[in-house]
């Protein structure tokens, strides 16, 4: 069985959030290397909303499949390879309970505009 999600979010949205929420919105939705990835950027926010409409579209994916789960965003975490693709990597309960669901995901962003991701689960 293969399910999808997708999700599309206004980069300024992310980046207004940080800035009234800062560290606290940071430390909810993201992990630590996630935030120590997108600030080494020339233009943090574009990545975060990357990672975080990334996080969504897993999220819409796996609740497809079950929707009992509990899915935090800090534990569906964005990874990037040395090519730069992302890959999904579970922690918490969520690791052992998804553990043979097959997770990818797709992020395209553009500086000024939006970020979308496509996540596709299959089991």
């Amino acid at each position: 069985m293969i399910k999808v999600g997708v999700d599309i979010v206004k980069i300024d949205r992310i980046e207004n959030m940080i800035e009234k929420y800062g560290r606290r919105f940071l430390e909810k939705n993201f992990t630590s290397a996630e935030i120590d990835y997108c600030n080494s950027k020339a233009y943090p926010c574009q990545h975060f909303a990357g990672k975080f409409a990334a996080k969504e579209a897993v999220k819409k994916a796996l609740l497809s499949l079950n929707p009992t789960l509990m899915v935090l965003m800090r534990n569906v975490e964005v990874k990037n390879g040395i090519d730069g693709i992302p890959c999904i990597e579970l922690h918490g309960a969520l690791k052992e309970i998804c553990k043979d669901y097959c997770i990818e995901v797709s992020i395209s962003h553009e500086k000024n505009g939006y970020a979308v991701a496509m996540a596709m689960v299959a089991i």
